[in-house]
């Protein structure tokens, strides 16, 4: 059995680490979004910081509704 979970914030460290300059890209209203993986874990980072001033915590459970874009890959 495997020690760790296979969680998206361990999938977007192992991109981040390994190929932090290598591109993400997404549309949003017909043009093209360029973003780093470095630049996605921060900015995910950063979502979770702001979750945590609002009182979620660790374990709590959230939703989130969202087409298949950048904001919501950071999300």
């Amino acid at each position: 059995m495997q020690s760790y979970s296979l969680t998206v914030d361990k999938f977007l460290e192992h991109a981040a680490k390994w190929w932090g300059r290598r591109e993400v890209v997404s549309v949003h209203a017909g043009t093209k979004v360029y973003i780093n993986y470095a630049e996605l874990r921060d900015r995910s980072n950063r979502l979770s910081g702001a979750m945590q001033s609002l009182g979620l915590a660790l374990g709590d459970r959230i939703g989130t509704l969202g087409w298949n874009t950048q904001h919501h890959f950071e999300m």
